[in-house]
């Protein structure tokens, strides 16, 4: 993240977040999610702000809350009213099932909210296993890793090309 800055009285400076385009804001949230979802989905901001208008129901955001360094998040219709409604520090309610990915960033996982799970009792609150737990920040929510493959780089590609022409 790109940092600016600001000239403030008597030479000190206030360092702040850059402020990010529209392309960069519309490229993270897609890396949010699988290609299939992302590219389909409308592109907001967590204020409501429509960056692209989508055709299908999921909802990709760039961070959550006011900080543009979290990471991002593609969410279903429950995901998204529960984002939009609450926030990072507001009412999370839901009366629905819904499914959110976060595939960027350090820890890649599909999140699933359900109605009226008050208590991780019984399930597993170790987020360091890899195994699917419950995290209680900002409501009760399972968190179920997915493991990424790395992509090739072009190197890899060109090596894999030379070996097969031989």
């Amino acid at each position: 993240m790109k940092k600016l800055l600001l000239p403030l009285v008597a030479g000190a400076f206030l360092i702040c977040p850059a402020v990010l385009a529209d392309e960069d804001l519309i490229a993270k949230a897609m890396s949010a999610g699988p290609e299939a979802i992302a590219s389909k989905a409308t592109i907001m901001l967590p204020d409501g702000t429509v960056l692209r208008e989508g055709s299908d129901y999921w909802t990709c955001f760039p961070y959550f809350g006011t900080n543009v360094d979290t990471d991002p998040m593609c969410g279903d219709p429950t995901w998204t009213a529960t984002m939009l409604a609450g926030g990072i520090d507001g009412d999370w309610g839901n009366s629905a099932t819904g499914f959110s990915y976060m595939l960027a960033g350090g820890y890649p996982h599909l999140m699933v909210i359900v109605p009226e799970l008050e208590s991780y009792e019984g399930f597993n609150t170790d987020p360091g296993d890899g195994k699917t737990w419950v995290m209680s920040f900002p409501a009760l929510h399972f968190m179920i890793p997915i493991e990424m493959e790395a992509e090739e780089t072009e190197e890899e590609m060109a090596t894999e090309a030379d070996e097969a022409d031989e």
